[in-house]
């Protein structure tokens, strides 16, 4: 018999419910809508056994820190000194998404309506030699549920820093993306980007257009800093806004699979690689000691 799974943190305020898995990458479990009687899922439910394994991967949403996506083949040169981080995810050649999902957070705030949650990486072990403290925070408010992470290097050097949110949205059948991007990184079968390119016209989601047919899993440029997703069949949509460092946007849309992400980020998947191979506007930033870098999320219902 599994032991019983560590309780999450529950907010609730009007129409909406957020469950929280600190001790699962500090991970959303669940994101809901009450009306009436029925319960609409805004993003993936958790699993039990997820939240038992404390398997992030598997949430509703889990946070990206101190870098997004992908650093290819775990490695890269910063000041002089080769970093090499673990391979992982199981046959996959790069190292994805950072510590922070791979490790507990702590609650250090709880009301009815908000909370707050942090990971403190004490640096070395893990490949990452840098020491910091990352934070999100969370709170309901007049339909909307605000998300903001932010990371403090507490090293004595500077430090790569990239942010972002990897939420899993339900795929309905008929849901809609409406959202404005400018260009597309191309990448090999691993994702790593190699060019950057206009939009080709079935990448483009525009007028609330059906995820039908459309299977993807690339980073996107020039986020105009609105997203709207629509499910017709409950008459109910979000419309997420940033403020911040995020304006790159990837969008994973998996064949097969009953969620699809829309994950806003600071910056394109191998950022680091990419910067030191002279490529601009990648998204790609060093934190200096004592520096802190902010970013935030905003749902808000459209009913």
């Amino acid at each position: 018999m599994n032991p019983q799974a560590p309780a999450t943190v529950r907010l609730e305020q009007g129409s909406l419910q957020l469950e929280l898995a600190p001790h699962a990458g500090g991970s959303i479990a669940a994101f809901r809508f009450q009306r009436g009687s029925q319960i609409i899922n805004l993003m993936r439910p958790s699993s039990e056994q997820a939240l038992q394994d404390g398997n992030a991967g598997a949430t509703s949403c889990f946070p990206l820190v101190p870098f997004s996506n992908r650093i290819e083949n775990g490695r890269f040169e910063h000041n002089g000194r080769e970093i090499e981080l673990p391979l992982n995810f199981a046959g996959h050649p790069h190292s994805l998404h950072g510590q922070g999902f791979q490790h507990p957070w702590q609650l250090i705030e709880h009301t009815s309506a908000s909370a707050a949650i942090v990971y403190e990486h004490a640096g070395g072990d893990d490949g990452w030699p840098w020491v910091y403290r990352a934070e999100q925070r969370f709170t309901l408010n007049d339909e909307t549920l605000i998300a903001s992470i932010s990371v403090q290097n507490n090293s004595l050097e500077s430090m790569p820093t990239g942010l972002g949110f990897h939420p899993f949205f339900p795929k309905t059948a008929a849901v809609q993306l409406d959202i404005g991007l400018d260009q597309v990184w191309l990448g090999d079968e691993f994702c790593i980007p190699h060019t950057l390119t206009e939009i080709p016209e079935h990448w483009r989601f525009a007028n609330h257009r059906t995820l039908e047919g459309i299977v993807l899993d690339h980073c996107f440029t020039g986020w105009d800093g609105e997203a709207r997703i629509f499910w017709p069949e409950y008459k109910l949509g979000l419309n997420m806004t940033h403020k911040g460092l995020f304006k790159h946007m990837v969008i994973y849309v998996p064949e097969g699979q009953s969620f699809f992400c829309v994950e806003p980020v600071s910056h394109v998947n191998n950022a680091i690689n990419l910067a030191a191979g002279g490529v601009e506007n990648t998204g790609y930033f060093e934190l200096a000691p004592n520096e802190t870098a902010y970013a935030e999320v905003r749902y808000k219902l459209i009913t």
